[in-house]
């Protein structure tokens, strides 16, 4: 038996949708379904919205013997770096998340940087 092709407005009917939900989801009232728009998908922040950092870890990245002095370090804001806690410089591209740069004006055999991204 060869197979009938539906139109467009056949498979966005609600009838059609149906058949593939199971029947306790149709008939929860706290439900809408409906299908995926592309013409109504918003990519990217809203004018009020500001940007959230992923979470890498709980707790902070211990880093023994820093240097001190003249090396500047680059802090990952985005949380996406694969060289956590430190920026890998192609991470954040894209968003509106920026390196913080940094260096140390004293010496000291540890340094504790924040490794959830939440940290003020």
């Amino acid at each position: 038996m060869p197979k009938i092709r539906l139109t467009r407005k056949e498979t966005n009917s609600q009838e059609y949708l149906d058949e593939f939900l199971h029947p306790d989801l149709i008939a929860n009232e706290r439900l809408t379904i409906q299908k995926f728009n592309v013409k109504e998908f918003k990519r990217g922040l809203g004018p009020d919205e500001v940007p959230y950092p992923v979470s890498p870890r709980i707790g902070p990245y211990v880093i023994h013997n820093p240097v001190f002095g003249a090396k500047n370090y680059y802090y990952c804001n985005c949380g996406m770096s694969k060289n956590q806690p430190f920026c890998d410089s192609t991470s954040h591209k894209g968003s509106l998340f920026k390196p913080l740069k940094f260096s140390l004006d004293e010496k000291v055999s540890k340094m504790y940087m924040c490794g959830c991204k939440l940290t003020t």
